[in-house]
């Protein structure tokens, strides 16, 4: 079975998105039997726009939560099984960005905090 995937925006402002990308599929060569998820969800805000500012001109943020896992073909998803074993091939994370431009794009700069698992 070949990849589907998706993406879904909702965007009601210039300052405000919401957006999610997924992904169903086989895409392990050789393990037809093998299927991946992947679900990648954002949300946008821009809370300060200021053009004609001489110092910051924009700031922004962005969180992020991805999710997903493979299944058969010898990995379990996110569950323990008797036979297949523990749970392989996973991932669950978090991301946080807050990004400033600055006057005619002279400087930027970005935080980011992230939570990772494998």
């Amino acid at each position: 079975m070949p990849g589907v995937g998706a993406n879904i925006t909702w965007n009601p402002t210039s300052n405000f998105k919401i957006l999610t990308n997924d992904y169903y599929g086989t895409d392990a060569a050789g393990l037809p039997q093998r299927k991946r998820f992947h679900s990648d969800n954002s949300l946008v805000v821009r809370y300060f726009n200021n053009p004609q500012s001489k110092g910051i001109t924009k700031m922004a943020f962005t969180l992020t939560g991805d999710i997903g896992f493979e299944k058969g073909g010898g990995v379990n998803g996110f569950k323990d099984d008797p036979i297949k074993g523990p749970p392989q091939r996973t991932n669950k994370d978090w991301d946080f960005q807050r990004r400033s431009r600055g006057y005619f794009e002279l400087f930027r700069s970005t935080v980011e905090m992230n939570n990772e698992k494998d």
